[in-house]
């Protein structure tokens, strides 16, 4: 009866198209035993390209009892920084071991020297005095360049306004005298005329 009740559950589920949970383990008959996958040790660690030696090292790696390459470091763990398998946080392998987490650093150097605050500012600020000094210098010299160009152009056209001037004047001298000169003819030929 039970063979025969057992069947029709079968037909039951071909008809529905369920045929496959017959054979998932909750339905499995007792005396069959369940296939078991093969677990693989790298199958843990995920394929990508910087976890590449981890997972070569436990494919080759042996399954049953201890086994440890000789000469060869053995580590099969992530790393905090960069995530990836081989390797630990401030290992060398590590891309990230050089380079930390700026923010954290500081934040920790303020908590272990809290003087190193106040000196860090301090080279701050007497870089920064530095940096107006230097900028104060620069300014006075373009106004000292400025003073002196302004005093050589103000040189020159007090020279040229005096070659003008001295030009003018020679010419109004030079005129005056004409005139004088023209005057004294014309009083001449007036007293050799009156005086014939």
């Amino acid at each position: 009866m039970g063979d025969n009740y057992s069947n029709s559950n079968q037909a039951l589920l071909d008809e529905l198209g369920l045929s496959s949970y017959a054979s998932n383990d909750r339905f499995a008959k007792e005396g069959e035993e369940k296939e078991e996958e093969e677990v693989r040790p790298e199958d843990a660690i995920p394929d990508l390209p910087e976890n590449r030696d981890a997972r070569n090292f436990l494919k080759n790696a042996h399954n049953k009892g201890l086994y440890m390459p000789v000469g060869k470091e053995v580590k099969v763990m992530q790393c905090f920084r960069c995530k990836a398998y081989g390797h630990r946080t401030n290992d060398r392998e590590c891309p990230l071991s050089k380079q930390g987490n700026l923010i954290l650093d500081s934040e920790r150097q303020a908590r272990e020297d809290p003087m190193s605050r106040f000196v860090a500012l301090k080279a701050k600020q007497r870089q920064e005095k530095y940096e107006r000094v230097a900028m104060l210098k620069r300014l006075v010299d373009e106004i000292r360049v400025e003073e002196i160009d302004r005093k050589r152009r103000k040189k020159e056209k007090k020279e040229s306004r005096k070659k003008h001037e001295s030009n003018s004047h020679s010419s109004r001298k030079d005129k005056k005298e004409k005139k004088r000169k023209k005057e004294k003819e014309k009083e001449k030929e007036k007293t050799d005329k009156s005086s014939s």
